[in-house]
């Protein structure tokens, strides 16, 4: 009986297929109003939050599957069931996983599984990649859903401002995950006050707002709610203070305000930015704002990071064929066998897929992610003979560029699953989705040629 409510709350996750018009050609999306998805994503948030904090010597030396674990174990055994009931009704959307960034991703994922036979805590690398399987097939059964994220951003942001609220006014209820400002290093590790909670690193929720900034062309319709949703998106980001973050952002807004004609809007921002800079209490306040507290030779090291890329790539040197296994950095830490400084995370995706997958780990990665670019610039073409779908084709390109950002000086979605690498798969499956839906309109596949004055689509052979 609760096996079959439980599939039965999975049913929203896909629907039937709806058509779009887009001028003089006629697209097809997939739809579902269903809130069942919402539902999903509120459960699935609780297990990524850390509830509990241990140290690494608690950790080794008493049991790990304590009650957080055994709450994650459960509740992913109960979203592979609802993948499993999405693939097996027809639910999943199969089209965006059969070519395209998601097909490298698949690939990925299941190099990841298999790397779990020689990594340092197999049941930990088999859980984690039967994960992000779980999650694909989620996301590419969300049918309409892709295109309307802000429902989920919104979830993500406001649970994350409520903590903060809630431990600035000291109303803790008892929870030690609920924590006032000046103990907020537990979640963020700086000492400087940087926005993070026990359900979301500033870094995390900084490049999660970065890259949904540009993916909400469907939200909310009145001004006053889209006036909410920039405010609190940029409020989140600013708050975070992370750099990574900000500058895809900014690299993000340049591209979109370019392709989009906005030249009045660049040339505003542009005099306030550089008024603010020559004005030297403004600067002053910038410059604080930007070096968080650190000195030159941390910014200099990017944070630290120049020792971790030495690290990642001398282990690199020696496991570069096969690695260590999904994850296995983070494995070795806790089994005090790291070699040099003993990283967590390489900080890298290139880096932290070779030193876990080897040089086929490394390939599907970056394929994953160039892919996802050559998607985006393609679609980009083509919405040149669609118009309605323009805005969507130049959000969904811009929020690439802080996507990217976080893959350079992160390990972006070669990780532990987080809203970082679901926002990847929404991402990708949103792109690869709209590329499919106009490709399918082509007479016998044919591309789209420059288009004739005052005729139709020039075709070619």
């Amino acid at each position: 009986m609760a096996l079959a409510a439980l599939v039965q709350a999975g049913s929203g996750l896909a629907g039937q297929l709806s058509l779009r018009t887009t001028g003089e050609r006629t697209v097809s999306t997939s739809s579902t109003n269903s809130w069942k998805p919402y539902l999903l994503w509120a459960w699935m948030l609780t297990t990524f939050a850390n509830f509990r904090v241990r140290s690494v010597v608690d950790l080794t030396a008493g049991d790990m599957f304590d009650g957080q674990v055994l709450f994650q174990v459960a509740s992913w055994l109960c979203f592979g069931v609802i993948a499993a009931w999405a693939v097996l009704r027809g639910r999943a959307n199969g089209s965006l996983v059969r070519r395209g960034p998601l097909a490298w991703y698949s690939g990925f994922i299941g190099l990841a599984l298999i790397s779990a036979a020689y990594s340092p805590l197999p049941e930990l690398t088999a859980f984690t990649a039967l994960q992000h399987a779980i999650a694909l097939v989620l996301v590419i059964s969300l049918g309409k859903r892709l295109h309307d994220l802000w429902p989920f951003v919104l979830m993500y942001m406001l649970v994350n401002w409520l903590l903060v609220i809630l431990g600035a006014l000291h109303m803790d209820f008892g929870l030690a995950w609920i924590t006032p400002p000046e103990l907020s290093q537990i979640w963020t590790d700086h000492e400087e006050w940087r926005f993070g909670t026990a359900f979301g690193h500033p870094s995390q929720l900084g490049i999660v707002a970065a890259t949904a900034a540009f993916m909400l062309t469907s939200g909310p319709k009145k001004a006053v709610g889209r006036g909410f949703a920039a405010m609190l998106t940029l409020l989140t980001l600013l708050a975070t203070i992370s750099r990574t973050a900000i500058a895809g952002f900014a690299a993000a807004l340049l591209f979109f305000a370019a392709k989009q004609r906005l030249v009045l809007v660049l040339c505003l921002s542009g005099s306030l930015l550089t008024l603010a800079i020559l004005i030297e209490p403004s600067r002053n306040v910038i410059l604080s704002y930007v070096a968080r507290g650190q000195n030159a030779d941390d910014i200099a090291s990017l944070t630290g990071r120049v020792p971790v890329f030495e690290d990642a790539i001398s282990r690199a040197r020696v496991h570069w064929m096969f690695g260590q296994g999904f994850l296995s950095s983070r494995i070795l830490l806790l089994n005090d066998l790291g070699e040099g400084n003993g990283t967590v995370h390489p900080h890298n995706m290139f880096l932290a897929a070779i030193n876990g997958m080897g040089i086929g780990g490394a390939v599907l990665a970056l394929g994953s992610l160039i892919s996802l670019f050559v998607a985006a610039a393609r679609l980009l073409r083509l919405s040149h003979h669609y118009p309605s779908v323009r805005a969507d084709a130049v959000s969904c390109a811009s929020a690439l560029l802080p996507l990217a950002a976080f893959c350079i000086l992160d390990a972006g979605f070669v990780a532990k699953l987080n809203p970082f690498v679901l926002l990847y798969l929404t991402a990708a499956a949103r792109t690869q989705d709209m590329l499919n839906s106009i490709e399918s309109n082509l007479p016998e596949r044919v591309a789209i040629g420059p288009r004739l004055p005052g005729g139709h689509p020039k075709s070619r052979p």
